[in-house]
């Protein structure tokens, strides 16, 4: 699989164990999701739940990208992608580490309020209502139907 390259599902039974296999060894892996089929995403796993996986990006060039929070069920391709692994080894913070403890919260609002508390802004693709949308900003109040972001 290569970036913007949509490639044949991954059994859902598989992606469990490439999650796993990412968090216990630092190994990256390119995820893509059904939201954004042609859109690969890159980097390790640092936290992984029932419900959700926190992925430390890695950007070209092989350096630490932010994170990404998500849905397991959203998942349809996770493969290994060892190529800069003796690189990344070979840097002192490597594996990285998880900057939160998710505790698998079931609820959207606890992973967008968890990384606002650690980072002050947040990112947040909202896929299922309007596609393509990228909110980004810091985090005023949670509201029951709102998410409103400061620029």
């Amino acid at each position: 699989m290569t970036k913007d390259q949509p490639s044949k599902k991954t059994s859902r039974k598989k992606l469990p164990a490439t999650l796993w296999k990412s968090l216990a060894s630092g190994t990256p892996v390119q995820v893509q999701r059904s939201m954004e089929p042609h859109e690969v995403l890159e980097g390790v796993v640092v936290e992984l739940g029932g419900t959700w996986v926190l992925l430390a990006g890695i950007r070209d060039g092989a350096y630490l990208n932010g994170y990404h929070a998500l849905r397991l069920q959203d998942l349809v391709r996770v493969e290994a992608h060892a190529t800069f692994v003796p690189f990344l080894r070979r840097r002192r913070s490597w594996p990285p580490a998880a900057p939160i403890s998710f505790l698998d919260p079931s609820e959207a609002w606890l992973v967008i309020t968890a990384g606002a508390s650690l980072t002050g802004v947040v990112s947040v693709y909202r896929e299922a209502t309007r596609p393509g949308t990228l909110l980004i900003g810091a985090l005023d109040e949670w509201e029951k139907k709102s998410l409103p972001l400061t620029a």
